[in-house]
């Protein structure tokens, strides 16, 4: 039985999202990736995560849409990590 809390990581740079994965996964956490906002919606939905750590540009849209897209049906916590 896995009880690690899941955090999805939507962040499109390779080397930011290398490093908060890299911190995350050492202190027992497992995390979810996604690089653009699609993929985000996807893997939201499909791992149901405990939290979201959020970069507001993304490739294909706005992190706003995808912290709009939570908020339609869950409450769960988001932290957005944007340059």
């Amino acid at each position: 039985m896995n009880n690690k809390y899941k955090i999805l990581l939507v962040e499109d740079e390779s080397n930011i999202r290398s490093l908060v994965t890299a911190t995350l996964d050492a202190n027992g956490y497992q995390t979810i990736i996604a690089a653009n906002c699609g993929d985000a919606r996807m893997m939201f939905d499909s791992y149901c995560p405990d939290l979201v750590i959020l970069d507001l540009g993304l490739p294909d849209g706005d992190g706003v849409q995808i912290i709009e897209y939570i908020r339609n049906d869950s409450l769960t916590p988001i932290i957005v990590l944007s340059a």
